[in-house]
């Protein structure tokens, strides 16, 4: 009888222990990035503050003529693919 209550009990951790490996991506992982690197840009919130809200995205001209263009683009072809 004791035996059978530590097999439960054994494969109940182990089955909770599988579950919580499978939920790594969603839990452990933004709370590393979190702490990890404080200046870390996340491409999710981006256009919610600062210079890259999406009102002032595009083309604006500057008081002295010049064009200023604000964008968000993905890695270009043109550089090395290393690069990006």
């Amino acid at each position: 009888m004791h035996a059978k209550k530590l097999g439960f009990l054994l494969s109940m951790a182990l089955v909770a222990s599988a579950i919580l490996a499978t939920r790594i991506q969603e839990v452990d992982v933004p709370i590393w990035q979190r702490f990890a690197d404080a200046n870390r840009v996340n491409p999710l919130t981006l256009h919610l503050q600062g210079e890259f809200v999406e009102s002032n995205l595009g083309t604006a001209r500057e008081p002295d003529g010049s064009f200023t263009l604000r964008m968000i683009a993905d890695c270009s072809t043109c550089l090395c693919r290393t690069a990006c």
